[in-house]
């Protein structure tokens, strides 16, 4: 019997013996894989965070600017504004930003822009500008410049001068003033021919100093007439200002263009 209970329990030992051997296996088995999962959790990790620091240092694709602002500005400097030009009977006119003060103009046109250029042309043609309006009148104006008519006003063209030859170089004096006819002078003193035309305005001083132009009468027009005067010449003309009706005694003024000259009305 003692035999058989010592069988037993050395049996019973070899039996927990392996059940101990196989857990210890498990736990080992177990513990292997949680390492191994733990490895590669924090690869991954490593791995993105890898592949987001080589994303974000991928070459960017830059369009370059075409120029700073420097080499803009600098640009800017050396390209000259484009000036509006006609050119009539070979001379070259240049627009003067200006609206003409002619308020009587005869009906006759003196011709029409009949071809264009681009704005950055000069016009080589008689009739031919750089600024489009194909088909639009013009006329001789005040000094001899040249008015176009174009979006519904009269725009001043004149040619390019020295300030050696401006009409401050043409002097205009009165030299008579007889039954409401008065007698101009005027000597060309430049190196250019002075034009100008019959038109004229009369101005009166008022009790300050100060001039006040005599009103038309209604209706009145001028002929469109051009007159040369020649480099270093001299010419009389004659305006009748009876037109004005009965002048009042007073100092007056005659201008025409840039000239004037004074004179006096007396009772």
């Amino acid at each position: 019997m003692m035999n058989i209970l010592i069988q037993t329990i050395a049996n019973v030992s070899h039996f927990l013996k392996q059940k101990v051997l196989f857990l210890s296996i498990c736990v080992f088995f177990i513990i292997s894989l949680t390492g191994c999962r733990t490895e590669q959790i924090q690869f991954s990790v490593r791995d993105s965070l890898v592949l987001e620091s080589t994303l974000s240092e991928e070459p960017q694709l830059e369009i370059p600017l075409e120029t700073d602002s420097s080499t803009q500005e600098s640009k800017h400097d050396t390209i000259e504004p484009t000036i509006a030009m006609i050119m009539v009977n070979g001379t070259l006119y240049y627009d003067t930003g200006k609206e003409s003060s002619i308020t009587a103009r005869c009906g006759v046109m003196d011709g029409q822009i009949i071809s264009t250029v681009s704005e950055d042309e000069t016009p080589t043609q008689d009739g031919q500008s750089n600024f489009g309006y194909v088909g639009c009148n013009y006329q001789y104006g005040l000094s001899g410049t040249i008015e176009v008519y174009m979006d519904d006003t009269w725009r001043v063209f004149e040619q390019k001068t020295d300030n050696t030859t401006s009409t401050k170089q043409v002097e205009m004096q009165v030299i008579t003033y007889t039954d409401g006819i008065v007698t101009l002078f005027i000597e060309n003193h430049s190196e250019q021919e002075y034009i100008y035309g019959e038109n004229f305005s009369l101005e009166k001083e008022n009790h300050v100093g100060e001039w006040e132009t005599v009103l038309w009468p209604d209706g009145y027009a001028w002929h469109d007439i051009a007159y040369v005067l020649p480099a270093f010449d001299s010419c009389e003309i004659e305006h009748n200002l009876s037109i004005f009706g009965t002048l009042p005694s007073g100092n007056y003024r005659i201008v025409k263009d840039e000239l004037s000259a004074e004179f006096i009305i007396s009772d």
